[in-house]
């Protein structure tokens, strides 16, 4: 009996174990999943998603320097420039007219409003269908790069068009995928990752 109960604790300490270390990779690693990097080829045209802060723009506009895009594309969206009545989509489109220097025949805007980031690759795909481009390159926040790659590449399975992700990666940039759990922004960013992950895996399309 004795030895049965004896079996029975290391059987249950040996099972605690490995769900301990389970655990732990994926507190470990949670951060790193959420990052997608996709080879880096030349491409039509990049699109700068909406949101996020400016390092967005910057490093779009590194890849356009580098000759990767002939041309940018900015998503339009409702939301507005803090404290006033401009429209993101306008003040980005002047910065990178005026702070990095794009010529602005090279860059464009979406037809359609979008509130999401199934909206916005919605209204790329119908732009990149009317201007004929065949491939582009998607530049969003690190954290955001996973599931950003889940929508475009359901949005664009049956279009014949390819679409590549590569996260922001500049330097002082905030978001450290192998230290998510240090600051409470990143923690909050990245359980709310994977919940619209989850979300949108479920079929129910997020933001």
């Amino acid at each position: 009996m004795l030895k049965k109960a004896s079996k029975l604790a290391i059987g249950g300490c040996s099972i605690l174990v490995i769900l301990i270390g389970i655990f732990g990779l994926f507190f470990l690693f949670a951060g790193v999943f959420l990052v997608r990097k996709d080879r880096l080829e030349n491409s039509d045209a990049l699109v700068i998603l909406s949101g996020g802060g400016e390092e967005r723009l910057e490093a779009g506009a590194r890849l356009y320097r580098d000759g990767k895009v002939r041309r940018i594309i900015l998503t339009v969206t409702d939301e507005l420039e803090f404290g006033t009545s401009t429209p993101i989509t306008t003040i980005n489109y002047d910065t990178l007219a005026s702070r990095y220097g794009i010529d602005k025949s090279k860059i464009y805007k979406t037809k359609r409003t979008s509130s999401s980031t199934y909206e916005e690759a919605q209204a790329v795909l119908i732009l990149m269908k009317q201007k004929e481009w065949n491939s582009l390159i998607i530049v969003t926040d690190n954290f955001h790069s996973r599931r950003t790659g889940m929508i475009f590449d359901k949005i664009f399975k049956s279009s014949g068009l390819k679409a590549s992700i590569q996260p922001v990666n500049v330097q002082g940039y905030w978001y450290d995928p192998m230290k998510w759990w240090k600051d409470s922004e990143s923690r909050d960013v990245t359980l709310l990752e994977y919940i619209k992950i989850f979300y949108f895996l479920s079929g129910q399309y997020e933001k």
